[in-house]
Formats: structure tokens, sequence, C-alpha cells
């Protein structure tokens, strides 16, 4: 999806917005989300919540600038970036 995102053409301060569901720091924040971790891995082990450290990078390696990070519903995280 990112090296997707990677080659959108967006005008100038044009934002891209990715919410997802992510460990934060290493660590989930309700134990609804540590099941539901637990479940997607058990399915497929490429599944499942990743860090804030991991998409921060991907949105990097996608040449995407983060530029904040705005909590969500259900313990998901938003995370706006910009195309340099």
């Amino acid at each position: 999806m990112l090296d997707l995102a990677s080659r959108i053409r967006l005008g100038p301060w044009r934002d891209l917005n990715f919410v997802w569901p992510v460990y934060r720091d290493g660590q989930l924040t309700s134990a609804g989300d540590i099941k539901f971790d637990a479940e997607l891995r058990a399915a497929n082990p490429d599944l499942g919540y990743k860090d804030t450290a991991d998409v921060a990078r991907w949105l990097s390696d996608a040449m995407l600038s983060p530029i904040d990070l705005i909590p969500m519903p259900a313990n998901n995280l938003a995370f706006i970036s910009r195309k340099p």
C-alpha cells in the first residue's frame, strides 16, 4: 500500500492519511487489541498489528514525510504524511 502511495502525485500541501491499529512503543493499549492481534497472527504470522516505529519507517521508505499522529477511535492512530 505504501509503495502505491509513494507514486501518488500529491499537489502542494496535500496530505496523505492512513489510519492503522498499532503497537505504541511495543505495547498494545487494550485487552481487545491484544486478543485481535493474536487472532490475526494465528491466521497468518505476517498479519497483526505493527509498531508505530515500523509505520514511520515505511512512510519514510515510501518518501512520505510524517507530519502528525492523531489518536482515533478504537485505539487506532491516524498517520498524517506529506510527499516532500
